[in-house]
């Protein structure tokens, strides 16, 4: 599954470390799961949803 991910609006700090972060919290990201042992594993963040379905192919 390919996910947009927003950076939280509720951060109310203003610093560089909450704008770090939400660098990386933005953009699209790879959720791929397993059902046994039940694990979910996030990869990106990608520019655009095109770049993480090419980049999906390395991960599944």
């Amino acid at each position: 599954m390919i996910k947009k991910i927003i950076p939280s609006s509720f951060n109310t700090k203003a610093s560089k470390a909450s704008d770090k972060n939400d660098d990386l919290c933005s953009g699209w990201w790879l959720e791929v799961g397993t059902a046994n042992p039940p694990c979910i594993d996030f990869y990106g963040p990608f520019e655009g949803k095109a770049e993480a379905e090419v980049a999906k192919l390395e991960y599944v």
